[in-house]
């Protein structure tokens, strides 16, 4: 008898029940239907692929841009029980072989891959062969061109729907305005797609701007009187370590995370933030992806992000368990022009992208119509430095490269070693006779693997090692000898950046200005709106972020720093500062009724005071007990 939902649930997470909106994505998928699930940060998204996953025969292909998360859903799925995999360009050829022949056989149940992978032929050949039963794809919003994070690569999914027409498809996001919902339907060719959105609104969240000039102040301010676990974003990868050590100075548990640490240091780090090891992270946006910690009750942003949907995802990391959590948003008058600076700097013109184009391929020996398919080690300071070019402008050029498909930058994971023979079969046959150490070596890595002669091919040095019965480090000098004297060329394995050429060495390369207009337009526009939204000052920023993505007609949140100012008794500002100043003074050491206080008070006040006492309780800065005496929190 085949589980139901529910069971599996229990089963595999413990939990007795679904999540809002859960159990009616789940029943469209096992329905049969194209489904577009539009759920905040923490609203449980993996839950809704992961168990019509194990329902339906066959296998889930899911397709994440984000390497660290499909990292995280993997390991997590096994530690349940469950199998699943991931290949992406940290992963060995051998090792991807052997988990796209389990794909293949119906021996795992989950297979996590970018959607870069979609562009190789050869992956493309394994799919085809897969017993797929469902298709889910996270972050869905990166497929369209209106939506913050667009990502060609997200287009070919598509593609691959030919192959599996019965098979259906679930789109996942956290954050979608009309257009892009629009497009995800489109793009991904939805018939009839069942479209399910959860409220945006997150009323247990008080959001807060502060226009200051030392934001640090501010956040030590926060941190000591704000309880509970916390994160702290900046964008400068030097200013969370400093930060961190300047609150640790003042006795806070504090960390900090960026992404230009080690694997073993941030999951060190991150694991002792949910441990609550460690009270506040200090962190660039490289931290919280997929992690679900329920009870963060701040969130403190240094900057303003680029658009609403990265704060509204970043901010809305605080709070999940339904508690009051806070979101502080700092800013200075010179935050915003420096960012719309940076928009103009992110799309450089086209001669500037084709001179980084010709300077990259130079940098990697690669000649006119070739280079295609080969990768190499790549580090942009060396490169920069070699052609005196702008750092920060070739970094952008090259994202255009990749953006547009000529190049494809890998940031991170491990490039296998690859090699590939530059002279003839009687050049090597003359090598073989001359010396027999060179004569086992070809025997040995031509019984491995064909293809040497042709394109660079991968080469595992250790099974080498093993059938010629010695080390895997004499293999690699020896293999460093026959590149010295140019008879292979041996691109050693690196955990550096790695760049691939997509496309052959062109003379010349035209980039689509149009479409580069085009999104330069979009990144101005939504940075106006986080502009527009910082500065907001009479309407509640809950309902501006929820009428920004589509919603309409949501209430007043009553917890957002416009709300409360709002909510404030309209009386002088001096006499209601008097009273707090009075109200404190009186509570802080003892507990008084309300007639005891209203009796420090004139009666011509007493009505105003009334209102003083009502807000700092719905505030929460006092509170009351069950004999009805109040008391400062």
């Amino acid at each position: 008898m085949q589980s139901t939902p529910l069971v599996l649930l229990e089963q595999y997470w413990g939990h007795k029940g679904f999540r809002p909106l859960q159990k009616e994505i789940i029943d469209s998928i096992l329905q049969g239907k194209d489904t577009l699930a539009l759920l905040p940060t923490g609203g449980g998204k993996s839950i809704c692929f992961q168990v019509p996953g194990l329902v339906l025969e066959g296998l889930c292909l899911v397709i994440s841009p984000l390497i660290a998360l499909m990292k995280d859903q993997v390991e997590n799925l096994k530690q349940r029980g469950i199998s699943a995999e991931a290949v992406y360009s940290g992963v060995n050829f051998k090792e991807q072989v052997s988990i796209l022949e389990k794909a293949v056989q119906n021996e795992i149940k989950f297979l996590y891959i970018s959607p870069e992978r979609l562009a190789s032929k050869e992956f493309n050949g394994w799919l085809r062969n897969m017993p797929l039963g469902l298709i889910a794809i996270d972050e869905a919003h990166c497929i369209s061109q209106w939506g913050y994070d667009f990502r060609p690569e997200y287009l070919r999914i598509a593609e691959i729907r030919k192959f599996f027409p019965q098979t259906p498809v679930i789109a996942l996001t956290a954050s979608a305005t009309p257009s892009v919902v629009i497009d995800i339907c489109k793009y991904l060719e939805f018939k009839q797609p069942a479209i399910f959105s959860k409220s945006f609104a997150r009323n247990n969240l008080s959001y807060v701007v502060r226009r200051i000039e030392n934001k640090a102040l501010k956040v030590l301010e926060i941190c000591s009187k704000t309880r509970g676990t916390g994160i702290v974003y900046t964008r400068n990868r030097r200013k969370t370590q400093q930060l961190a050590e300047w609150l640790q100075k003042n006795g806070h548990s504090a960390d900090y995370y960026h992404a230009g640490l080690s694997v073993e240091e941030r999951n060190k780090k991150q694991n002792d933030w949910i441990q609550n090891k460690t009270r506040i992270m200090v962190c660039t946006n490289a931290f919280g992806m997929g992690i679900d910690k329920p009870d963060v009750r701040f969130v403190v942003h240094l900057e303003a992000p680029d658009c609403i949907e990265s704060y509204y995802q970043e901010a809305g990391r605080a709070g999940r368990d339904g508690k009051k959590s806070v979101c502080v948003l700092c800013t200075h008058p010179s935050d915003f022009s420096q960012e719309f600076k940076k928009i103009e700097e992110k799309f450089p013109n086209n001669e500037v992208i084709n001179h980084t184009y010709q300077c990259l391929c130079n940098f990697l020996g690669i000649g006119i119509d070739s280079g295609q398919g080969h990768s190499y080690p790549f580090l942009l300071e060396e490169f920069c430095k070699l052609y005196e070019l702008p750092i920060i402008q070739s970094y952008h050029a090259i994202q255009i490269l990749h953006k547009q498909g000529y190049v494809y930058l890998s940031e991170n994971g491990i490039l296998s070693s690859s090699m590939k023979i530059l002279v003839n079969e009687r050049e090597i046959y003359k090598l073989q006779v001359k010396e027999e150490k060179y004569n086992q070596l070809f025997l040995a890595i031509l019984r491995s693997k064909g293809g040497y002669f042709d394109f660079y091919t991968p080469i595992q040095e250790l099974q080498i090692a093993k059938l010629l019965n010695i080390t895997e480090k004499e293999v690699v000098q020896e293999l460093r000898q026959l590149h010295k004297i140019e008879i292979i060329e041996y691109l050693e394995k690196t955990s550096s950046p790695q760049l691939t050429l997509l496309e052959p060495r062109y003379y010349k390369i035209s980039p689509n200005r149009n479409l580069l207009d085009f999104l330069k337009e979009r990144s101005l526009e939504r940075l106006s709106h986080m502009q527009e939204f910082s500065l907001e000052l009479n309407s509640c920023r809950n309902k501006y972020i929820s009428n920004y993505f589509g919603e309409k007609g949501s209430e007043n949140c009553g917890t957002c720093d416009n709300c409360r100012e709002m909510q404030k008794p309209k009386i002088n500002e001096e006499l209601f500062n008097s009273f707090i100043h009075l109200i404190k003074e009186k509570t802080i050491e003892s507990e008084l009724s309300v007639q005891e206080l209203i009796s420090l008070v004139t009666p011509k006040h007493k009505s105003d005071f009334i209102n003083t006492l009502e807000w700092l309780l719905s505030e929460e800065l006092i509170v009351k007990n069950d004999i009805g005496k109040i008391s400062w929190v």
